[in-house]
């Protein structure tokens, strides 16, 4: 097994007009707080979450194979709610070009924890408002994602499945393709991405 590291740190600011460029557009808003939002190809809304990789490490962007991380009742004018529910059918997604974004909420009014960047708040677990993360402006439901590093795994060509960590406080969720064929030293490849960042290693 192999880890491909890079450094790598998401940053995400509320802007009141568009991204800057190297900030990739996210989600849009009518407002900083008691907001309706937008998917970040609808272009109704001046305000922008605007993100990237201060590292320069991965290009962030909005892929649908990417970390879901809002549901909005309709393209634009909507309301929004945790992804965990299921009456809004339109998912706002961020993504990176290497390795994948992890994303949880926390109850902290617009400040992260574990080094997760702010991407908004919102009012309620669903039927809500949208929000920025201003200190004093912002909702107690925070979006809070970050970057996580891809990892390689190789077998020998009779190993079975991957799959969960070890026992310490975090636990691993890994995603992994499916194997690569046989190379010809009699071994397979396939890349894991731990959605919850942690530390350790799949099982092979």
């Amino acid at each position: 097994f192999s880890a491909v590291s890079f450094a790598s740190n998401l940053t995400c600011v509320v802007n009141q007009s568009q991204c800057q460029t190297g900030f990739t557009t996210v989600l849009r808003m009518s407002n900083g707080t008691d907001s309706h939002a937008e998917l970040p190809s609808v272009f109704n809304y001046n305000v922008s979450v605007c993100c990237t990789d201060t590292e320069g490490s991965v290009t962030v962007g909005t892929a649908a194979g990417g970390s879901a991380f809002l549901r909005l009742s309709n393209t634009t004018d909507a309301h929004v709610e945790q992804t965990t529910f299921s009456n809004y059918g339109n998912l706002a997604y961020i993504s990176a070009s290497s390795g994948g974004v992890s994303c949880t909420y926390e109850n902290t009014a617009g400040a992260c924890t574990e080094n997760r960047a702010c991407l908004g708040t919102i009012s309620n677990d669903t039927d809500a408002q949208a929000g920025n993360c201003t200190a004093g402006a912002a909702y107690t439901s925070t979006i809070c994602c970050k970057l996580v590093a891809a990892s390689s795994e190789t077998a020998a060509s009779s190993s079975g499945g991957g799959g969960g960590g070890g026992d310490s406080g975090c636990q691993a969720n890994w995603q992994c393709s499916e194997w690569g064929s046989c190379s010809a030293d009699g071994l397979q490849y396939r890349s894991c991405i731990d959605l919850n960042g942690c530390s350790e290693r799949p099982n092979v």
